[in-house]
């Protein structure tokens, strides 16, 4: 894991080679292994590393090929390197190192821009083609990798944090419909935008290509989920064989020159990970125990210690605990905003961040994690009101009534005003949009809608839209950036199991009846789970997820958040600011956050609203 950054000269005013250095020394943090910088002509690639597969200054870069023709700068981990060196090998390749890296630029030798749909993993990367004097921009099929940009008459900038490219920017200027729908929704992640307008993203499951002449890019789609898994559906799915998939997906992951953990919350997701992880561990290591690293909450309320501690003694984990304070919270979410570089919706981001610390602390520099789970395998409860309503237009009325009653008895949060709730808001987005505009008149900017309730339409009353929509664009898009700015701030690499791309087409192309069954939600993960932890974890009815005690630190920081809300010059460019003291007591604690943190942020980076 890593941090990458490039430059493309289109004038003389910058110089290169100073930019390339500031860029590179702006995100030292996520490769503090090592670092180098390639310039020729108006080119520079920059790269700091973080060491984990071929610990030896073999794996330095920016990379050549061993004709001198190809330079990368990469940031990630393709899991499946070895078998595809042994590939390349059979054709003629010959190796020099036991990088994942060399792998990487040799794929793209032999097969150009369809190297990618052969790698599984995640990545952001830049390679230069100095025959052609082309670069080669790409990004995993999920977007668990970030890569940014910015291109104006002087240059074009890439790099794997939003700092890197500020000094290209003539204007900080925000993103206004973005702040739109953050304030109103708590949505914090687009395709292809972020919070300062003049800062895009090569969205997931795309490339580009950058003629070094001229400066022109070209933004191509390599990865559609919807065909992919299309493509499986005809494939006989059932738990042995999901299981043997997690299984592999798993043991990619811990793949490493160096000692792998685990986040574990407690939940089926990371639970599950953490016990299918500790036995192949222990059988690679011969019998180190696997390390799990825990964030505990001081909110009885959302606290899952004693069920994570229930997973440590069964699975027999070696485990790190972390217990952060109100006082920990108000010491770091200065810094945290800084990580993140953009608002973030709640205050489990920052729970995250003690995650991560706690790992570095424990000298383990990779984690594996549950993230995505609840995406792929319908795991959240408004996935059950697609699933009810896909059993209504089929005709199946008995059915729907059957497995309501069923969703109620199985989830401890499913009640009859989650019902009524989701079911509105799925079915009458224009009225939740409405809603939202009343409850946030004071934003003196409307924006253009609400791209998100126009996705969460477009799922209907389709389980299989819906958590496509949910994984490529609504909901797990800002979970990745969270953990990515979090686990690098601490040169951890965090990976993700669920998102192995085998797994997410297969949960995709899966009837939902695996999915969603006698009222469990996950039920395919539930019973591969019952295999291999206790009960009370593989078919708890209390679905809680990784929060932090919000209701404690938000009611010890509410006086702060009106006092510099309503003081902030950032809001007061938004807003109107007398209907905001109207309407600000009847906000509820994650608006108040919402308004507060970005106001933070905007002073934190000097963004013009």
């Amino acid at each position: 894991m890593c941090g990458i950054a490039a430059l493309v000269g289109k004038s003389n005013r910058f110089d290169l080679d100073t930019s390339i250095r500031e860029m590179t020394d702006l995100v030292a943090h996520r490769g503090p292994d090592d670092g180098g910088h390639f310039r020729e002509g108006n080119v520079a690639l920059g790269h700091r590393r973080l060491a984990i597969i071929d610990l030896s200054s073999a794996g330095r870069q920016p990379f050549h090929s061993c004709d001198g023709r190809f330079v990368i700068s990469y940031n990630g981990e393709v899991y499946n390197y070895i078998e595809l060196r042994e590939e390349l090998q059979k054709e003629g390749t010959i190796f020099e190192t036991a990088t994942d890296t060399e792998v990487v630029l040799c794929a793209y030798q032999r097969w150009g821009s369809a190297c990618l749909s052969r790698f599984n993993g995640m990545w952001g990367l830049v390679i230069f083609d100095r025959e052609e004097n082309r670069i080669f921009v790409a990004r995993d099929r999920f977007g668990v990798k970030p890569v940014y940009y910015t291109a104006n008459d002087d240059v074009v900038a890439i790099g794997s944090e939003i700092k890197q490219l500020l000094p290209f920017v003539d204007s900080r200027q925000v993103n206004q419909a973005m702040i739109v729908e953050f304030l109103q929704t708590g949505v914090a992640e687009r395709l292809d935008e972020t919070f300062f307008a003049a800062v895009k993203k090569l969205p997931a499951g795309h490339y580009a290509e950058i003629d070094c002449r001229s400066g022109a890019m070209s933004i191509e789609r390599y990865y559609c989920l919807e065909k992919a898994a299309a493509e499986r559906r005809a494939q006989a799915i059932d738990v042995d064989s999901f299981e043997s998939l997690l299984t592999s997906a798993v043991a990619l992951r811990l793949r490493a020159d160096t000692e792998v953990g685990t986040c574990l919350s407690g939940g089926i997701d990371s639970s599950t990970v953490a016990a299918l992880a500790s036995r192949q561990y222990r059988s690679m290591t011969q019998g180190k125990a696997f390390s799990a690293i825990t964030a505990v909450s001081t909110d009885p309320a959302n606290s899952e210690f004693e069920f994570a501690q229930s997973v440590v003694e069964h699975a027999d984990l070696a485990w790190f605990r972390t217990t952060p304070s109100y006082e920990d919270f108000q010491a770091c979410l200065d810094d945290v905003i800084r990580i993140q570089e953009e608002p973030f919706s709640s205050p489990s981001v920052v729970m995250q961040y003690f995650v991560m610390k706690a790992a570095r602390d424990a000298e383990i520099p990779v984690l594996l994690d549950g993230q995505g789970g609840d995406e792929t395998l319908l795991g959240y409860e408004t996935y059950a009101i697609p699933y009810l309503l896909s059993l209504v237009y089929s005709g199946w009325i008995m059915s729907f009534v059957e497995q309501a009653k069923l969703l109620r008895t199985n989830n401890s949060k499913m009640t009859l005003g989650t019902f009524f709730r989701y079911g509105i808001n799925n079915a009458l987005p224009g009225l939740r949009r409405r809603w939202y505009a009343r409850r946030h008149d004071y934003l003196a900017y409307r924006g253009h809608g609400n791209r998100w309730l126009e996705r969460v339409a477009r799922g209907g009353a389709d389980p299989r839209l819906y958590q496509t929509a949910d994984i490529l664009e609504t909901n797990l898009p800002a979970l990745l950036r969270y953990e990515d700015k979090n686990s690098m701030a601490f040169a951890i690499e965090s990976r993700l199991p669920f998102l192995d791309y085998r797994l997410v087409e297969t949960a995709i192309a899966m009837p939902t009846e695996l999915k969603i069954r006698d009222g469990w939600l996950k039920w395919i993960l539930r019973t591969v789970a019952s295999r291999h932890l206790p009960e009370e974890i593989a078919w708890r009815k209390r679905k809680i997820g990784f929060e932090a005690p919000d209701s404690q630190w938000l009611t010890c920081l509410q006086d702060t958040m009106e006092t510099e809300v309503m003081s902030s010059d950032a809001i007061a460019a938004l807003v109107d600011s007398r209907r905001l003291a109207r309407r600000y007591p009847d906000l509820d604690r994650l608006s108040h956050w919402r308004l507060f943190v970005l106001s933070r942020w905007a002073d934190a980076f000097s963004v013009r609203m």
